[in-house]
């Protein structure tokens, strides 16, 4: 698995928003259009600082439809720590402010490439020292 961290310390849409180029950019290296976002839960995913940088956008990923991000067909769908174990596969994940005991259920996944944006800078630190992964600054 190949994983990268974007440092961070609670909302920052910037970080999200290199998290999710960086997404399709690793979709293109292994051919493949969607990419998933995973949170802790759906429930309130709109009135989050991601949700409301998305507006209506946001209602159609909790009701788990997917959404294309860019002109050549890319798609982001949104999934809970819950509904992504139920998957076979997932090739590129955002894990989107998860805490170190969640993302320690994703590393179990069979994905190809993580992305961490930790809520907690130091959770994130402490998971890419422990797994090497390439820091990207935003």
């Amino acid at each position: 698995m190949k994983r990268f961290l974007l440092p961070n310390a609670g909302a920052n849409l910037k970080n999200t928003q290199v998290a999710i180029a960086l997404s399709i950019a690793e979709c293109q290296k292994l051919g493949v259009q969607d990419f998933i976002v995973v949170v802790g839960t759906k429930e309130n995913f709109e009135s989050t600082e991601i949700g409301k940088l998305l507006g209506n956008t946001a209602k159609i990923l909790a009701k788990g439809d997917a959404v294309a991000v860019d002109s050549e067909g890319h798609k982001v769908r949104l999934e809970s720590l819950a509904t992504i174990q139920k998957l076979h596969t997932a090739r590129v994940v955002i894990a989107l402010h998860l805490s170190a005991d969640h993302i320690q259920k994703l590393e179990s996944l069979p994905i190809d490439v993580l992305i961490f944006v930790p809520w907690s800078e130091t959770e994130g630190n402490t998971w890419a020292a422990k797994w090497a992964a390439e820091t990207v600054e935003a």
